[in-house]
């Protein structure tokens, strides 16, 4: 890896940045034992990535051989989301109960992401963990975040390509400017209009200046009485914002 090295702990997911002190590279990986054991200290090769540590895969087999035994942890409608068929089995089961009730155990990034799914499959769900609100680890303080002044904001990451776009891709679409391909310098642009308001500009092949016009349209959300006139004067509405 190049760059900052980083540490990912399968169990509560997060990268954090570590620094490793200089030290001599290791050879070429032995195949027969598959240890490495130095005196000194050394380092990875910048071309390999570490994938073990001594620890150890939690497979099936694994649950099994260490379960201590819980009485109906195996009985009808308990799933558990460890590998692929879980999930098929757990997609099956939502299938079939059409707007059921789901009790989720763990407030976690997988049960938070699975509560959004059934959700959205029209289930009636409950979530329960020890904490006293869900993914303790990372909001610390259990309380609301205060409103803040955010503009969505997306540009290309491309040599060829100078769009940039913000605020938000709902509502109608007002296409200005000329987006011949064969054009030379083709500079064009897209407003998205919802209840009467601008929520979100596009604008490729724009000048910095211009770039800072379409996003304070964004932000500030102007209204727009004639959709045809704002075609009509494409860039020169941000201009007068």
């Amino acid at each position: 890896m190049n760059g900052p090295d980083h540490v990912f702990d399968p169990i509560r997911p997060r990268h954090a940045p570590t620094n490793w002190p200089p030290a001599a590279p290791i050879p070429r990986h032995p195949t027969r034992s598959h240890r490495q054991n130095r005196a000194s200290a050394a380092r990875l090769p910048g071309f390999h990535v570490c994938v073990g540590s001594g620890g150890e895969r939690l497979l099936p087999e694994w649950y099994a051989e260490k379960d201590f035994g819980v009485q109906g942890a195996d009985a009808n409608n308990i799933f558990y989301l460890r590998e692929i068929d879980d999930a098929d089995k757990l997609v099956a089961a939502i299938h079939a109960k059409k707007d059921g009730k789901a009790v989720i155990v763990g407030g976690g990034y997988i049960g938070l992401e699975l509560g959004a799914a059934l959700k959205l499959n029209n289930l009636d769900v409950t979530m329960v963990y020890p904490e006293p609100w869900c993914s303790k680890l990372h909001f610390k303080e259990g309380k609301p975040i205060e409103e803040y002044d955010y503009l969505p904001y997306f540009y290309s990451r491309s040599f060829d390509l100078s769009w940039q776009f913000y605020g938000d891709n709902v509502g109608d679409t007002i296409l200005f400017g000329d987006n011949d391909p064969t054009s030379a310098k083709p500079k064009f642009g897209t407003y998205w209009i919802k209840e009467g308001k601008v929520v979100g500009v596009f604008l490729e092949s724009g000048s910095p200046e211009e770039n800072k016009l379409i996003a304070k349209v964004a932000k500030l959300q102007p209204p727009v009485q004639d959709p045809e006139q704002l075609e009509k004067e494409g860039l020169a509405f941000a201009g007068k914002i």
